[in-house]
């Protein structure tokens, strides 16, 4: 293993600037995971043992992972978690616009396609946080560049990448194909409709509860009753979805009212 990473100090800005070259140079091991350039390596200090993770010589820094995340694991133990870990969050084009097995594998799609796949190639988000003229240049640029906007990635890629953008919208329309054709499956739409009731605390949320979960599936007009039979007519659900949405229901407070709280 190469001592470079641990004769410094890092911190994350510097090691999200570490080029796939670098990386090679810095990392004790090199595995391909689903068309992506993994290296393992150790920083040392906080961020400790190490996976960085590359794809079209770009460093896809939010698919990375760190020992900080996991203490008390051997670097056998972390490469061992790193792999699942990436196998689970990556995924191949193939894949991506494979048919859907779960609402839960829909999820992790969209957002490695957003999240991940974006950064195939530099972008400019719409999330930027700096000074005000920071932000003035920012804009200037992209104005001036006449730089193509891309609600997949919500940022901004130069003119060069024209053929990126676009494929970037071709994929996320085979996923949407892919979410239409499973619409009509009442254990997909009732996984789904639970999940969401998991990830907005449905339980806890007596005022808006309904609205929060189905507005995940269209958009929707808050009523003060938060009555979901109308949320129901709103999105146009058929009996499939509104029994699949009872039975996810009915499901999230068995297990709901079972837990200690």
């Amino acid at each position: 293993m190469s001592n470079n990473t641990e004769s410094r100090t890092w911190n994350i800005d510097q090691i999200r600037a570490i080029s796939e070259d670098e990386a090679k140079r810095l990392s004790s091991e090199h595995m391909a995971i689903k068309d992506h350039d993994v290296y393992l390596m150790d920083f040392g200090g906080y961020f400790g043992y190490s996976v960085l993770v590359y794809a079209n010589h770009h460093h896809i820094c939010y698919a990375s992972d760190y020992e900080v995340h996991h203490p008390g694991k051997t670097h056998e133990q972390l490469k061992e978690c790193y792999i699942k870990s990436l196998n689970n969050v990556l995924f191949t084009e193939a894949e991506l616009i494979a048919p859907l097995a779960s609402y839960e594998e829909y999820s992790r799609k969209d957002y490695f396609l957003s999240n991940h796949y974006s950064m195939r190639e530099n972008y400019i988000s719409i999330y930027f946080i700096g000074s005000d003229e920071e932000r003035k240049a920012i804009k200037d640029r992209i104005k001036s560049e006449k730089m193509i906007y891309s609600p997949i990635a919500q940022g901004y890629y130069a003119n060069s990448c024209f053929q990126f953008a676009e494929k970037l919208i071709l994929l996320y329309a085979e996923l949407c194909k892919r979410r239409q054709e499973a619409d009509n499956d009442f254990t997909f739409l009732k996984n789904a409709f639970l999940q969401e009731m998991w990830n907005h605390e449905y339980g806890y949320n007596s005022y808006q509860g309904n609205w929060d979960v189905l507005s995940c599936f269209g958009r929707i007009r808050y009523n003060d009753a938060d009555d979901p039979i109308d949320y129901f007519d709103q999105l146009n659900f058929d009996d499939t979805h509104r029994q699949a949405y009872l039975a996810a229901r009915k499901e999230y407070f068995k297990e709901f009212n079972s837990r200690d709280v």
